[in-house]
């Protein structure tokens, strides 16, 4: 294989490139298994609309696949 062919500090450069940190759970794993730009709305069914909930959405750069599962899980859906 070429890559097993590459200097070591070129490969930790490659894999920099790979893998991608889960905003969520912190955990390293690789860009195929990541969505990016994901919104989740936190969804309670109330009869005031207009009543504030703290942290109603939040924003993630990069969410697993494995997170993404807990979440809906939670009801907590993906935007």
């Amino acid at each position: 294989m070429i890559f097993a062919s590459l200097p070591d500090e070129l490969k930790r450069k490659i894999v920099k490139y790979i893998l991608i940190n889960c905003d969520e759970c912190n955990k390293e794993v690789l860009y195929n298994n990541v969505l990016t730009d994901v919104t989740t709305t936190y969804y309670k069914s109330i009869f005031d609309d207009n009543f504030p909930f703290p942290r109603i959405y939040k924003c993630y750069n990069y969410i697993c696949f494995d997170c993404v599962n807990k979440l809906k899980e939670q009801y907590i859906k993906p935007l």
